[in-house]
């Protein structure tokens, strides 16, 4: 699912409940603002963002905060990936001080074998859990049918089974998107067919 790309939306101090959210001068603040002052003149994200969040816990009502943010994305879609990462790591030092919970959301293609094997695996190095794709059931037969289109159904049993018990997934996610991060990980040349068909199969899935 596409980030949501609202003008001057760019940050959201949330409560607990992710569907009541901290509305405000303080609580807002701009992606073309953000940006200037983090990723163009070096400033800190907890310089930046360090006086959002006391502010948000200040009257009591936001004990426990939810920060999400798509400045990571959209240096990311600029072809930024550096500058991104940088943030993705600074975000992440202010939410292990802070203690708070940070959701990031980035616009990639789940079907594309770069992703899988360069940002999935760096992106698990700030993230618990990875949300791939909008119907993980869906995803499931898509990765299912797909392996056992490629290697047969008894070698996709026994595939499936040996991959996953080797493989040290980089954060939570769908069992699915495991194997094929496994695949991409170990069979390179298999994952590749496998990605692909799963695409094919997943599309296909959802347009009936």
């Amino acid at each position: 699912m596409r980030p949501q790309q609202c003008h001057g939306l760019g940050e959201f101090v949330a409560r607990t409940s992710p569907a009541e959210f901290l509305v405000g001068n303080v609580a807002l603040v701009t992606v073309r603002k953000s940006e200037i002052l983090v990723a163009r003149l070096g400033q800190s994200v907890e310089l930046v963002f360090g006086d959002v969040l006391g502010h948000a816990r200040s009257s009591g009502s936001y004990q426990e905060v939810r920060v999400w943010g798509e400045m990571v994305n959209v240096l990311w879609e600029r072809g930024d990936v550096a500058a991104s990462m940088n943030l993705e790591d600074q975000f992440d030092q202010l939410g292990r001080k802070s203690d708070i919970a940070i959701f990031c959301s980035f616009l990639m293609d789940n079907f594309e074998g770069d992703v899988h094997e360069h940002m999935l695996p760096r992106l698990g190095t700030n993230h618990s859990h990875l949300i791939p794709v909008e119907d993980y059931a869906r995803l499931e037969r898509a990765v299912d049918d797909a392996l056992r289109e490629t290697v047969g159904p008894d070698e996709a049993r026994v595939l499936e089974s040996r991959l996953l018990s080797r493989y040290r997934p980089p954060f939570d996610m769908p069992h699915s998107q495991a194997l094929l991060l496994a695949l991409r990980q170990f069979l390179p040349t298999v994952a590749d067919p496998v990605l692909r068909r799963s695409r094919e199969f997943y599309s296909a899935s959802g347009a009936t």
